[in-house]
């Protein structure tokens, strides 16, 4: 199974399967064990049942990470081939489940270009407003102030992309505060390592 990265596309698809295996290996090992006594000492009664019963707690903790994940869709195929035709140089990230304590939403794309972060949400549930104004205070408080628009049609979507790319190369002298600890990163990298941060 090769690994895909946060903010790749296929990221739901890989994290389901990954979290599923992780959740039967970490049942399997306590209820073994469990069965394994129960045929050695013929009976329940032994501290390895209390042993066993603690020992699938991070088992639990795991199978909720999966169903978190479980109902979490990529893009359709012809949608992301489309997205990339007319990203050509930007920096896109995909599949980013972002929670707040309040609320949370899937935002199947994102263009990060200067100060602008456009967000592709096609979840028609989601409080578009409260969301751009969230991620748009996070991006400000980590020095990072950006106009945040978040757009619920793909064609919506592509049109910036393409008119994002006409005004791409003037967005390089933006001043912002460098990271210590990624200084290798510009400030559009940045910003993006800020938003994978806010995702599941």
């Amino acid at each position: 199974m090769k690994k895909v990265e946060k903010g790749k596309y296929g990221y739901f698809s890989f994290e389901k399967k990954k979290r599923l295996i992780i959740t039967l290996i970490l049942f399997a090992i306590p209820l073994s064990m469990f069965f394994a006594c129960w045929i050695y000492y013929g009976t329940k009664n032994t501290i390895w049942t209390v042993i066993t019963c603690v020992g699938t707690l991070p088992a639990c903790k795991s199978l909720v990470g999966f169903i978190l994940m479980s109902n979490k869709k990529s893009l359709p195929l012809e949608d992301y081939n489309k997205i990339k035709e007319n990203a050509k140089d930007l920096l896109v990230l995909y599949e980013l489940y972002i929670t707040f304590y309040e609320k949370s939403a899937l935002i199947d794309s994102v263009v990060i270009c200067g100060n602008s972060v456009v967000c592709l949400c096609l979840d028609k549930k989601v409080d578009i407003k409260f969301i751009e104004k969230e991620i748009s205070k996070t991006l400000d408080k980590n020095g990072y102030k950006a106009n945040v628009n978040i757009v619920t049609t793909l064609k919506v979507y592509t049109d910036r992309l393409k008119s994002l790319n006409i005004h791409y190369k003037n967005n390089d002298d933006i001043p912002y505060k460098k990271n210590e600890r990624y200084p290798d990163l510009n400030r559009n990298e940045l910003i993006a390592h800020t938003l994978m941060a806010m995702a599941l």
